[in-house]
């Protein structure tokens, strides 16, 4: 069986202000993007620090790439909780719209294709392995990040944030063993999706 999610039509307005956007290039996200003008005020949920602060780097380069979504997630935009999306140097914030603990559940649960294992919970064993194991890798990705943050402060600056990911063990993914962990919290966001 091949699953077709069925098409939605997100609006293309900013979900703190509703002023016209363009979520062109963001089809695969089953929610709503920031304007630049709101996404400039995003701060970070665990300290309160302005997100465009945190990025603005103390180097001759910048603070950048994929792997900070699971470090500088979620954030608020005058009260609303988003998650930012960082790639080629820039970043997008998108709509909370199913509440998410970490990087980890916003992907499952906003994010095609990734998301589609949800929506043909249990028989995630008849999905594409590739979509497996890349949410395998966005489930470790969001598992070191928080046990390294168990033992420090909440990033407030970028200097914390190049410490954070300068700190960040390797990644220790094995192509075909899939965690058990991540498995069964699939089985809860499905079961609470239903």
């Amino acid at each position: 069986m091949i699953f077709r999610p069925k098409r939605r039509t997100i609006p293309s307005t900013c979900f703190v202000c509703a002023a016209p956007g363009d979520g062109a290039g963001f089809e695969q996200v089953q929610t709503r993007m920031a304007c630049p003008k709101c996404k400039g005020r995003a701060r970070l949920v665990s300290s309160n620090a302005l997100l465009s602060d945190v990025l603005r780097s103390t180097r001759p380069y910048p603070l950048e790439g994929s792997g900070l979504n699971a470090v500088l997630n979620p954030v608020i935009v005058d009260g609303r909780r988003a998650w930012a999306d960082f790639a080629g140097g820039g970043y997008a914030l998108f709509e909370e719209i199913h509440p998410s603990r970490d990087h980890f559940d916003f992907v499952v649960q906003h994010i095609e294709p990734w998301r589609r294992v949800l929506v043909t919970w249990p028989g995630w064993d008849r999905l594409d392995p590739e979509i497996l194991n890349r949410l395998d890798i966005f489930w470790r990705s969001s598992q070191r990040a928080a046990l390294l943050q168990q033992d420090r402060p909440p990033i407030a600056s970028n200097a914390e944030a190049w410490d954070f990911v300068e700190a960040l063990p390797a990644l220790d993914f094995v192509e075909g063993q899939l965690a058990p962990a991540m498995l069964k919290r699939l089985s809860e966001l499905a079961e609470a999706a239903a």
